[in-house]
């Protein structure tokens, strides 16, 4: 079949070679001396030229073409069912195109989508060049879609009538009548429950078959439909089982069914491959295209070729004249015909049939009166003919007898197992049942060793034998195929002939089970290997240095890779060398190159490498790292080496394991100088408060003074809680780490919480620093856990308040949106970029002179996450203050009923209210605003007295001492006046004897 195939591509080609000179020789003499100044046309074909439908319209606009004076064509094919990818249609488009950089053609002839998919790239090498596009459908999709085994269900679909304002072309439709033939089909088989679309996968190919499934889903929604495709090996066999049997509850519809094979030397070949099977085949099939009426299709409705050349030789005289392309209208086709070929009709069984009115029959014979007037002499000569043939037979029939007798002796001595075989048919001509019979000694000593010596055993398995009788054909030959005796465990190669009558066959029998086994254990070992290979994650290889090109062995460890490579039969993806080396990182091109030329020219016989390469993957660029290992296979005569053989792993996987594993020693690393470092710090830290607790004890113990004793004592409390600190720090972090940190979830005022919290941290602040409380609402209550909560904002005050020297801190809160957004302001060191990214990393200390032992803020940080928020720092660098910030989610609580609410309201200014915890001295004079600079933001408003001072009548002084309260002639206290936006003063609010405010 190949060769009959491969003999039909050379006839083609000798035909196209043919039409060239056809063109010589018609065309004026002076035609090619003034070729370069004359027009000629450019035919770009989408497929090969062994394309029959698209050759037999390219051969006649060639014809055309060859009797226009001045006018020369050059054909050019695309091969799309080679395209897969954008590099490789870039490299079919831009090879055919750079043949005419020096002699741009006068206009071109777009023959298939594909094609037409170049016309960017026509359009850009030669602006506004005339354009005729021949195609099936008014509708195209982008060129990325056009690939082989790319999937067309989502490609945005574009007319042809909105893109015309930007190219200059016209359009000539060669439809595919699939709607016509379907309903052709249905009226023929009227008991037609399955469908089956038999075609490749081109685009073209599946918008067809889509077209189709959809057709049929509408109009007869309730026969199924399935898609056989050629490029498969499942569907070639899928077909030839289809072919096999007659069917009429099943319709086949072919489309364009070829598929691409290789011949020893590794080209493309193209073959037509299993259609050659209908012409025998008992069951229907129809098509859409015209050439495959050869092939023994019974019909289908097809275009009108003779209307379409018709309409294309007009446009493209048009085009010689220099008309506009935009200005001729599109074609949108015409009515196609309904054909049937009248032997297959016959042949097929459907004569009966409801054939569609108006459908014409090819090679319909016509009646032997109506043909010839002399039928009755003719019908004379065949009896005489007859009687001749008896005669002959009685002549010769003991010679005959005496040739069998000699036939079955030369049999009987032949080194084969014969057998004779009688076929049963059924009454569709399917045969049901063999009888075989021994036909030489051989035969009956092959029976008796593998079914019994009374042979009573079928010797054949009967369902094989069924299948190769199936597939034999009346043109002599036989059908090969290999039986299994399993009694034995032996392999035959049986080989089945016709005899001398339609119901016998001739069955000869080789042992083949030295061979069968000698492949059975190189399929395993193979097996092995391949295996092996996957489980290493090795791809081997080989480079044909003469054809640089690199073929790659196709498995599991080369998918991870392969993105954007060309796969052959699914076993193998070549790559040429030059895509190689484009691949290869610039980085490492020098590298690979210089090992390579040392392993070439013999200075090495090995060579390891690790390198990077870029493989693109839908737009971008990905860096997989390749180990590779190479050697030569074969030497030329100068000692050079000739094919290089050898593997690669991908280890872009180890390669990065290698960088965690670096990242995480030097992370081990550093941890461990950090806890040693803490260790350090602890020692110090809880050593400074117990050597002032014991100090201070002894002292204690030693003296009478009572303002002493007071002061020692305030010294070893205030140790003490220093102590404490440090222990519920390292407690806290021992319970983060476990996971076992306690929550106590309820009710909170949150502006109750921030004041109560500025009391407890204000002694800590340093002299001549405020500290500013401001509020984001005025009533804010949180459901979460207040002593967790103050936790973390005493942490912020307390290092805001080690690191600030002078100026101000502020804290408090705001309500953005479904969260509360904590901060702390201070005016003190601030902090540097690189320090802020490791400021919450555990036993961090910035400061080694400033006590502390680094496990705040890891803490807080944990606190933080867990109340479902995140934290951060932001500083613009030292000297220049910081600011800690945390945002948690605003879980909202009902206010308790046992809380009262509050006698007094602080004043808000844009919903923002503030306390003032610490006054500069400077201040308590005059009682003015602070400064907005020194608070949290520029809009800084009036500091409002804590409610716990105005009860208690005492304001606070910059060196953290509560004045005593001042008071008038009636004995009430006397409060500072506070000044609004418009200088007014205003005044606290007072109380009567009931307690009510006035």
């Amino acid at each position: 079949m190949n060769q009959s195939h491969g003999n039909l591509r050379i006839m083609r080609r000798i035909i196209s070679f043919a039409l060239l000179l056809m063109t010589a020789f018609y065309a004026p003499p002076d035609a090619w001396a003034q070729q370069s100044s004359k027009s000629h046309i450019l035919i770009l074909n989408s497929y090969d030229e062994s394309s029959p439908w698209v050759q037999e319209y390219i051969n006649g606009l060639t014809y055309h073409l060859v009797n226009v004076k001045g006018v020369s064509t050059n054909v050019r094919h695309i091969n799309a069912s080679e395209i897969v990818n954008d590099s490789t249609f870039e490299a079919a488009i831009n090879s055919n195109l750079n043949y005419f950089a020096d002699n741009p053609p006068s206009g071109i002839i777009l023959m298939g989508r594909p094609a037409f998919a170049a016309r960017e790239e026509i359009n850009r090498r030669w602006k506004n060049i005339p354009m005729l596009y021949m195609g099936a459908s008014e509708e195209v999709i982008p060129k990325e879609y056009e690939y082989v085994g790319v999937d067309i269900s989502d490609a945005p679909v574009v007319s042809i009538h909105d893109i015309r304002d930007r190219y200059n072309f016209t359009f000539v439709k060669i439809p595919d009548h699939y709607r016509k033939t379907i309903d052709m089909m249905m009226k023929m088989q009227p008991d037609m429950k399955n469908f089956k679309f038999a075609s490749n996968s081109l685009t073209t190919s599946l918008q067809l078959r889509d077209s189709v499934r959809q057709y049929l889903s509408k109009k007869y929604p309730k026969v199924s439909f399935e898609w056989i495709n050629a490029d498969e090996v499942s569907g070639s066999e899928k077909f030839k089982s289809i072919l096999s049997k007659r069917d009429l509850e099943t319709g086949v519809l072919l489309g364009n069914w070829y598929h691409r094979e290789f011949d020893p030397s590794g080209h493309p070949i193209y073959s037509a491959g299993d259609v050659n099977l209908i012409d025998k085949s008992p069951q229907p099939v129809f098509t859409v295209k015209e050439n495959y009426f050869k092939t023994g299709v019974i019909g289908g409705v097809l275009p009108i070729r003779n209307e379409i050349m018709k309409r294309s030789k007009e446009v493209i005289d048009r085009m010689l004249k220099g008309d506009d392309m935009r200005q001729i209208p599109l074609d949108k086709g015409e009515p196609g015909g309904a054909c049937i070929d009248y032997p297959q009709l016959e042949r097929k069984g459907l004569q009966d049939a409801d054939i569609p009115a108006g459908t014409s029959f090819i090679n319909k014979p016509e009646s032997l009166f109506s043909k010839n007037p002399l039928a009755f002499a003719v019908a004379l000569l065949i009896l005489i003919s007859l009687v001749q043939l008896v005669m002959y037979y009685l002549l010769f029939k003991g010679k005959t007898e005496s040739f069998m007798k000699r036939r079955e002796v030369k049999i009987n001595n032949l080194p084969v197992n014969y057998f004779i075989g009688k076929v049963k048919y059924n009454e569709d001509g399917v045969p049901v049942e063999v009888e075989t019979t021994p036909g030489n000694q051989k035969a009956i000593d092959l029976w008796e060793r593998h079914a019994g010596e009374c042979r009573c055993e079928p010797l054949f398995n009967d369902a094989e034998m069924l299948k190769a009788v199936a597939r034999l054909s009346d043109d002599g030959k036989g059908v090969v195929y290999t039986e299994h005796f399993l009694k034995t465990d032996s392999y035959y190669k049986v080989n089945i002939h016709r005899g001398f009558d339609a119901d016998t066959l001739e069955i000869f029998c080789f042992n083949i089970t030295q061979l069968m086994k000698s492949e059975q254990e190189l399929k395993y070992t193979s097996a092995v290997l391949e295996l092996t290979l996957d489980l290493a994650k090795v791809v081997p290889w080989h480079w044909n240095l003469a054809e640089k090109k690199i073929v790659l062995k196709d498995n599991e460890a080369l998918k991870k890779v392969n993105r954007n490579l060309v796969s052959h039969n699914g076993k193998e993806i070549v790559i040429p060398e030059e895509l190689l080396m484009r691949l290869i990182h610039p980085e490492d091109v020098g590298k690979v190159n210089e090992l390579t030329k040392e392993v070439i020219e013999g200075k090495r016989k090995y060579a390891q490498m690790e390198f990077r390469i870029l493989i693109p993957d839908h737009g971008k660029q990905v860096e997989e790292w390749l180990e590779v290992n190479e050697s030569v296979e074969l030497y030329n005569n100068e000692g050079k080496a000739e094919l290089l053989i050898g593997s690669f792993s991908c280890i872009t996987e180890r390669k990065e394991q290698m960088r965690r594993l670096i990242e995480a020693r030097e992370t081990a690393k550093e941890a461990d100088r950090l806890k040693s470092a803490f260790l350090a710090n602890m020692s110090h830290e809880i050593r400074t408060p117990l050597n002032a607790i014991v100090g201070f004890s002894n002292m204690l113990a030693e003296t009478d003074d009572p303002e002493q004793k007071s002061k020692f004592i305030n010294i070893i409390e205030s140790n003490n809680e220093m102590l404490l600190q440090i222990i519920s720090d390292i407690l806290d972090l021992s319970k983060t780490e476990a996971g076992t940190m306690e929550f106590n979830m309820r009710p909170t005022d949150i502006n109750g919480l921030l004041v109560n919290i500025g009391e407890s941290v204000v002694d800590r602040v340093k002299p001549g620093v405020d500290l500013l409380c401001n509020f984001g609402a005025e009533s804010c209550w949180l459901y979460t856990d207040p002593n967790r909560l103050s936790q973390v904002v005493i942490n912020f005050l307390t290092n805001a308040s080690k690191f600030t020297e002078n100026g101000s801190i502020s804290y408090g809160y705001e309500v953005r949106g479904d969260n509360l957004y904590f901060y702390c302001h201070d005016t003190g060191s601030g902090i540097s970029e690189e320090n802020q990214k490791k400021v919450f990393e555990r036993f961090i200390k910035l400061n080694s002179f400033v006590n502390g032992t680094g496990l705040g803020l890891p803490i807080c940080k944990a606190i933080v996450e867990f109340l479902g928020g995140q934290i951060g720092v932001s500083s613009e660098g030292e000297g220049f203050g910081s600011t800690f910030w945390f945002e948690i989610p605003y879980r909202m609580a009902e206010i308790p009923d046992d809380v009262e609410a509050p006698l007094w309201t602080e004043p808000t200014i844009d919903m923002t209210m503030q306390h003032a915890l610490s006054m500069p001295s400077e201040h308590h004079s005059e009682l003015e605003m602070h400064d907005s600079k020194n608070a949290h933001d520029s809009n800084y408003q009036m500091g409002t007295p804590n409610s716990e001072f105005n009860q208690l009548g005492q304001i606070p002084t910059n060196d953290n001492q509560m004045l005593p309260p001042q008071f008038g002639p009636d004995g009430m206290p006397i409060y500072p006046p506070q000044f609004g936006p418009d200088g007014m003063p205003i005044y606290p609010p007072q109380f009567g004897p009931d307690g009510m405010p006035l």
